[in-house]
């Protein structure tokens, strides 16, 4: 269950706020509930997103999050679809929440496009530091097909 997930059911299930973390324990398993079991002995002094912090440091290695960022700063679209890039990308976006902004991540996603879509989206008057991921990825979707549709001849 995501962390998104459990807060709902928190705040839906109307729960005294220093029992969240109390109940959140109910839903963990593998190394979640083991960090449970041995780190939070007095679970009404927690707050929500200190745990969620250090369930964090718990679970994943040292220079975990400083590996998402150098991948989110080097990926590139290569042979894979804008489709399949976009949703890469928007992995890396949901990994890194709040560090990174809508406008940052127009930028990126545009910088790691290939570079004939990205020359499309400038020929459709485009720009990377105005305009909507939703218009970016929509017309580089169409682009991709643009460039990829067979030409037609027609006999002599």
């Amino acid at each position: 269950m995501t962390v998104e997930r459990i807060s709902m059911r928190i705040n839906d299930g109307m729960i005294v706020r220093d029992r969240h973390v109390s109940k959140i324990g109910h839903y963990l398993s593998g190394n979640a509930q083991q960090f449970f079991k041995r780190v939070v002995k007095s679970p009404e002094e927690w707050t929500v997103r200190e745990f969620f912090n250090e369930l964090f440091n718990y679970c994943f290695p040292d220079g975990f999050m400083n590996e998402i960022r150098r991948r989110w700063r080097s990926w590139r679209q290569r042979k894979s679809s804008v489709k399949v890039y976009a949703a890469a990308m928007e992995g890396f976006r949901d990994d890194l929440g709040d560090e990174i902004s809508d406008r940052q991540f127009v930028q990126r996603f545009w910088e790691g496009l290939d570079d004939e879509i990205s020359r499309e989206l400038y020929r459709d008057r485009l720009h990377p530091d105005i305009d909507t991921y939703e218009d970016v990825l929509e017309c580089a979707i169409v682009a991709e097909r643009a460039i990829n549709k067979p030409s037609i001849v027609e006999a002599p």
